[in-house]
């Protein structure tokens, strides 16, 4: 469909040249400056020109695609799950492409597993459909301000909107910072 695209790796954010160069049009157009784009992106880049030969990928992030999230749903089937985007209004042009049953509540619940912890000792914070799983299964959920009213409702806890600090206030709020 012609989408600007990043796919999730353990090592990183794997992209196509113009990928990458389409990517960051769209975040600067949406008024981010480039060194908040480096800041998001939290990991290097790895410009692939055939990303089709990667096996490890983990998650396929869109933008701007021209068909609706429950279309490409719809074409790819059961054995993938589409979510529309956590950021901004524009949950049904942007998204994000998982394995169906991979959640963050699947990762979470892994992790505890591994680490001898219960699910009763945890705090999940989040905005979109794709925390939705993640929040319900946690000990604690936090919506951000600016989360999606179905996150709001399933929250122990509504903090501010993300670019008004919310993070920090939800941390000071459970005494995790002060």
């Amino acid at each position: 469909h012609g989408v600007i695209y990043t796919l999730q790796t353990g090592q990183g954010l794997v992209m196509t040249k113009e990928s990458r160069e389409r990517f960051f049009r769209h975040f600067l157009d949406a008024g981010l400056t480039e060194k908040q784009i480096y800041e998001v992106m939290v990991s290097d880049v790895t410009i692939e020109n055939d990303p089709r030969i990667r096996t490890d990928v983990e998650k396929l992030a869109y933008y701007e695609s021209a068909v609706l999230v429950e279309d490409i749903q719809k074409e790819l089937g059961g054995y993938f799950k589409v979510e529309g985007a956590s950021y901004g209004s524009d949950t049904v042009n942007n998204g994000e492409v998982t394995c169906s049953g991979e959640t963050k509540a699947t990762g979470m619940a892994r992790y505890l597993s591994y680490a001898g912890e219960v699910r009763e000792n945890t705090i999940g914070v989040g905005d979109g459909p794709n925390d939705l799983e993640m929040l319900s299964f946690t000990g604690f959920a936090v919506a951000m301000g600016n989360a999606k009213p179905q996150i709001k409702t399933i929250a122990d806890y509504i903090t501010s909107d993300v670019d008004q600090d919310g993070l920090y206030k939800a941390f000071q709020y459970l005494k995790l910072y002060e």
